[in-house]
């Protein structure tokens, strides 16, 4: 079974509907990770809630998964997690409006581990 650590301290609202495909007019006010969750949840995921901001300093602990999907809209959690201990980090952000709905930016940034060589030198974490 696939597990999945849903992070997002935002509640859902009216403006998301056109742009967010989790979510629905009755999950309005509920925050966006508990959207994601039942949706996960009803085709077998395993899922964890964590209502809070990733932030600068943001680890997974030992046995959390390695690859960080998210949409992040602001470069200071862009950054965070680019520096987090991720084997991998994409940022899939779709279009902030909804004309742009379709539209996909994908940015992958490799997670700081420590004594990885990373462009020719040595680098500790």
């Amino acid at each position: 079974m696939v597990s999945l650590f849903l992070q997002d301290a935002d509640a859902a609202e009216a403006g998301n509907l056109p742009i967010q495909i989790l979510t629905k007019p009755d999950r309005i006010g509920r925050k966006k990770a508990q959207n994601a969750a039942h949706w996960s949840d009803d085709r077998g995921f395993r899922t964890t809630i964590i209502e809070s901001r990733f932030a600068e300093g943001g680890f997974r602990s030992a046995g959390e998964p390695g690859l960080a999907l998210v949409g992040m809209d602001n470069l200071a959690t862009r950054r965070a997690a680019a520096g987090s201990n991720f084997d991998l980090v994409l940022d899939a952000g779709l279009g902030a409006t909804a004309p742009e709905i379709f539209d996909i930016r994908v940015h992958g940034f490799p997670g700081a581990h420590p004594n990885r060589q990373r462009e020719g030198r040595l680098v500790r974490g």
